[in-house]
């Protein structure tokens, strides 16, 4: 199964993994853009990975209260538009609480950032560069798991 997992925000991480091979990833960067510009740019850089890699599953984290209502709103119309793009490919999103995606990473659902990369190097045998792009193979990676362990419920 091919995943990609993203992690949304004004610099925007993906990554897309097959088994433990990661087929692309990177970071859509928005910082020298106006809010809908940059909505737009967020936009067609996904639908631009998602056309070059064909994942079967969007991942993604699932939207947390923020203590500044204006960082969260403008998260929210981040993922808008990057499930927008993966609806308008026929590709499923699904969405993980950040603490259950860090549990299933570390073991721990109150880890760092910097736990979370160090598990996502140690696990797919790379350095990772960008945390974005860590957090993006985070929730990829806890997608796999989770499906491994529900097809393994199933079988026995």
């Amino acid at each position: 199964m091919r995943i990609i997992g993203v992690d949304p925000g004004q610099c925007t991480g993906f990554a897309v993994i097959e088994g433990d091979r990661v087929i692309k990833s990177g970071v859509i960067d928005t910082e020298k853009v106006t809010s809908h510009e940059g909505l737009q740019h967020i936009y067609e850089g996904i639908a631009k990975v998602l056309d070059e890699t064909a994942p079967d599953v969007l991942v993604c984290e699932s939207l947390f209260y923020h203590k500044n209502i204006k960082s969260l709103v403008k998260l929210a119309e981040t993922k808008a538009v990057i499930c927008l793009a993966a609806t308008q490919h026929g590709i499923p999103v699904v969405e993980y609480a950040p603490r259950e995606i860090k549990l299933a990473i570390t073991g721990n659902g109150n880890a760092s950032k910097q736990q979370v990369r160090y598990m996502v190097e140690q696990m797919l045998g790379i350095e990772v560069d960008d945390m974005h792009v860590a957090d993006a193979l985070a929730s990829a990676i806890c997608h796999r798991e989770r499906i491994a362990h529900d097809v393994g419920l199933c079988e026995g």
